[in-house]
């Protein structure tokens, strides 16, 4: 048999045995404690889902909301999932088997396999515009959002590979909430149009935020900022546990998370951003042209969200000021459209 036959072979049977081991821990009530950890990608959610997950306990399924990862495949263009019109269609099926914890694919199933779980973990950076329709099916699941100054992300993500890049699917008529954002319509053709990568992951950063603070499901969402744990994780941690009602876990095994704070993720770069976050190192300034910080600024300004961050390296708001702040925010842009 070829090599390649073989490896197949073996692939398709360690899939095989995944599979069973997983519908066993479904049928055995082990993954109904659920925690859904989001963000925007290079944001810090591997890091944040680590150290909740600091014992294991959870099976993590890694970004099982990627396009690319959706059985059966969607049938738009588009980096980011849009949410189905009516249910049974494919993002509500894919949805229904990711809560239930039977998706089996190497991409989502980056950690080594256990047989048995005490609960199923969603880490996920792509699932903005669908989160009301995953947590309608979920009522019970709690969540955590991270935020990262949108400066930090464009810059960590201009250093790595391929990120979404293409902010006019937003508009496209395949999106059911493109009514949300077409104020924003002649901002995101002109930032499009320039073709500067950081402008652009800058405008992605403020819709998916966007799209985030409409949604219905973020008011139960525990929230924290990147910066806020980096800077000051014996405060942000035993509070960020408190809010998903998991206060045992962290009192009982503070030793164990903290020691979770300084260890690398398979998604660790050598340039470890964490590292230089402790020194309140905003490194747009050394790095970006001016008119690049600028233009960045307006952009945040457009959205009225300059009041959460500008070009320093901490937010300029406290966590529990997040939500209503974007949601008024919103609003406010919301009727001024009208």
């Amino acid at each position: 048999m070829p090599l390649s036959s073989l490896t197949r072979l073996r692939r398709k049977s360690a899939r095989g045995i995944q599979a069973a081991a997983f519908a066993l821990n479904r049928q055995l009530g082990r993954f109904d404690d659920k925690l859904f950890v989001l963000g925007d990608g290079r944001s810090g959610t591997t890091w944040l889902a680590n150290l909740l997950n600091f014992d294991d306990r959870y099976r993590v399924m890694f970004e099982p909301f990627l396009t690319r990862n959706f059985r059966p495949a969607i049938s738009y263009q588009s980096e980011y999932p849009f949410p189905d019109p009516e249910s049974g269609n494919s993002v509500d099926t894919h949805i229904r088997k990711t809560l239930q914890g039977n998706y089996v694919s190497g991409l989502v199933n980056v950690h080594p396999p256990k047989f048995l779980y005490s609960g199923l973990m969603i880490k996920d950076i792509s699932s903005q515009l669908i989160l009301d329709q995953v947590c309608d099916l979920a009522p019970t699941m709690r969540g955590v959002m991270i935020l990262r100054h949108p400066f930090a992300v464009a810059s960590s993500k201009s250093r790595t590979f391929s990120w979404p890049s293409d902010p006019m699917s937003f508009l496209s008529a395949d999106n059911p909430r493109r009514g949300e954002i077409e104020q924003f319509g002649e901002l995101v053709e002109e930032t499009v149009a320039s073709q500067d990568p950081l402008l652009i992951q800058i405008l992605l950063w403020c819709l998916l935020h966007w799209y985030v603070f409409s949604s219905r499901a973020i008011h139960t969402f525990g929230l924290i900022f990147y910066e806020d744990l980096v800077l000051n994780p014996q405060e942000e941690l035993p509070r960020l546990f408190s809010d998903l009602e998991l206060d045992s876990r962290y009192t009982g095994n503070r030793h164990k998370v903290e020691q979770k704070l300084s260890q690398e993720s398979h998604v660790t770069f050598r340039n470890n951003a964490i590292a230089a976050s402790k020194d309140r190192k905003a490194l747009w300034h050394d790095q970006w042209e001016s008119a690049t910080i600028d233009a960045g600024l307006n952009i945040l300004e457009r959205f009225g969200f300059s009041g959460v961050y500008s070009d320093g390296f901490s937010p300029r708001i406290s966590i529990d000021q997040v939500l209503p702040f974007f949601v008024q925010a919103i609003g406010g842009k919301s009727k001024d459209h009208e």
